[in-house]
């Protein structure tokens, strides 16, 4: 066995087909309805930005599709697509509009978490969006109780924030797991390896393997290695972007491909 695993947690351990997503289209809609330039967005859009790399923090891609948006009044989904695709072609830096970042990711919040959730975390209730939360649509893809797995052998590296990762390791049976978990609000963003190479250091690793679906996964493991870490590259394909994967894990001899991370905890143990 492996002698130390690092898991994602969205689509990997908890199945958030839907739930992102949701979450993202709905703010999208609900900011710029409030702001009198009513659009849509969809699953491409954002599968879209998803495919640059660098927007696995789902705040991040949803402040970015309204700031490249924000000074077109009327477009269809064809005509979105192209303002995203145009505005890449020449930077990567996102326009300034009067609408902050910390606005929107509280739109997004009280859409994703709902009233009950959202006080829990926040200590108060939501201001603009009253509903039941889309995270309630989340379904765990594993049980940890179904494994003999150490939990001293077994880290976290999630763009959830603390509370957020706790709520979806529960729902797996993967609680405590001490200090091996990095979150966004731990300091550290995917790609930074940083939390790999902090996490491998304290645990004496001899190997590292880091489970994940996305891009902005790969490229964390591809960064580690450039560090001269053997960490090796498990995707899986229960991810809503696991399918952007495929191509480019081929040929690499450092990454696999499994079903779901059940039939690779399966193939290990």
């Amino acid at each position: 066995m492996s002698n130390f695993i690092v898991f994602d947690i969205d689509g990997v351990l908890i199945q958030t087909n839907g739930s992102f997503v949701q979450s993202t289209i709905k703010t999208f809609e609900f900011v710029r309805t409030m702001y009198n330039k009513p659009a849509k967005c969809n699953i491409d859009h954002i599968s879209f930005l998803k495919s640059l790399g660098g927007f696995n923090n789902d705040w991040d891609l949803t402040f970015a599709l309204l700031t490249i948006s924000w000074d077109y009044e009327n477009f269809d989904d064809n005509d979105l697509l192209a303002i995203l695709k145009n505005h890449f072609k020449k930077d990567n830096i996102l326009p300034k509009i009067e609408i902050t970042f910390e606005f929107v990711k509280r739109i997004f919040q009280e859409y994703y978490l709902g009233e009950k959730l959202f006080f829990e975390m926040y200590g108060e209730k939501p201001k603009f969006v009253l509903c039941k939360g889309f995270i309630y649509q989340e379904k765990p893809v594993i049980n940890f109780c179904n494994y003999s797995l150490n939990l001293e052998n077994i880290g976290i590296y999630s763009g959830r924030c603390f509370k957020e990762a706790e709520v979806a390791l529960r729902a797996v049976n993967l609680m405590p797991l001490k200090e091996f978990y990095f979150t966004d609000d731990s300091g550290f963003k995917k790609p930074d390896p940083t939390p790999l190479e902090k996490m491998f250091i304290i645990n004496n690793c001899s190997k590292m393997i880091y489970v994940g679906d996305t891009l902005d996964d790969l490229e964390l493991v591809k960064r580690a290695r450039e560090n001269d870490l053997p960490v090796e590259f498990i995707g899986v394909e229960t991810g809503t972007y696991s399918n952007q994967l495929f191509e480019s894990v081929k040929n690499l001899s450092f990454a696999k491909m499994f079903q779901d991370v059940k039939v690779y905890l399966d193939s290990i143990t």
